[in-house]
């Protein structure tokens, strides 16, 4: 069986990100919900997040450590701000990433298309 984690944005109320960006994913909210698509089955983790990667303040590189994936595959939004940081996460542990392009997004469809090439190029990404 495949390994599925999911690194969820949980901010606080007051969090310091929105004074870069309008309020989102307030933890208990509706916007802070894993999809409908992709409901968590009982024995998969999911953790929260309060910054842009998904490494920070959470377990995921003991997570990944315990179970050494051949590869990650990571889907999410925003494509150029929180996919692209936990990509560069991943490649700088070394892992090999794969980012479907159906299932990432971005409120900018530029810094969008400019992210996909950057995680291609600058980390071996694979972009289906």
């Amino acid at each position: 069986k495949n390994l599925v984690v999911y690194v969820q944005d949980a901010h606080a109320e007051n969090d310091l990100e929105f004074e870069k960006f309008p309020k989102h994913c307030v933890a208990g909210t509706w916007g802070s919900q894993v999809i409908d698509d992709l409901t968590p089955q009982a024995d998969e983790p999911i953790l929260p997040k309060t910054r842009y990667s998904g490494f920070y303040g959470t377990e995921l590189e003991k997570i990944l450590a315990e179970h050494a994936p051949d590869e990650v595959e990571v889907v999410g939004v925003c494509t150029s701000i929180c996919v692209m940081d936990t990509v560069g996460g991943l490649a700088h542990r070394d892992y090999r990433t794969i980012v479907p392009q159906a299932g990432v997004a971005d409120f900018d469809a530029d810094a969008h298309r400019h992210a996909l090439q950057r995680m291609e190029r600058l980390y071996g990404t694979i972009v289906r």
